[in-house]
């Protein structure tokens, strides 16, 4: 999680970041052979929507954070609680 200016936001939904995205090669495809993929059910084997630039959100409305990102998020989480939610002892 990014803090800015107080308040506590998200990284952006960024393509790449994409539980449903598959990468791999088309020897075939001799211009562009690297295919994103959409592996979700509504979009199965057809193109990621993207867009793969630098620091530019996708639309998808299918986006879900990938292992990675949710790991990520998860860790800043933890390490952003107060002292007081994080240490809790049992008498």
């Amino acid at each position: 999680m990014i803090k800015a200016m107080g308040q506590e936001t998200f990284p952006k939904r960024l393509a790449v970041d994409c539980l449903w995205l598959r990468r791999t090669l088309d020897t075939k495809r001799t211009e562009d052979p690297f295919l994103m993929l959409c592996t979700h059910i509504v979009r199965d084997g057809h193109d990621c929507i993207g867009p793969f630039l630098e620091n530019i959100e996708t639309s998808c409305q299918l986006w879900e954070p990938n292992e990675r990102l949710a790991s990520q998020r998860a860790k800043a989480d933890k390490q952003s609680a107060p002292a007081s939610e994080t240490n809790t002892t049992s008498t």
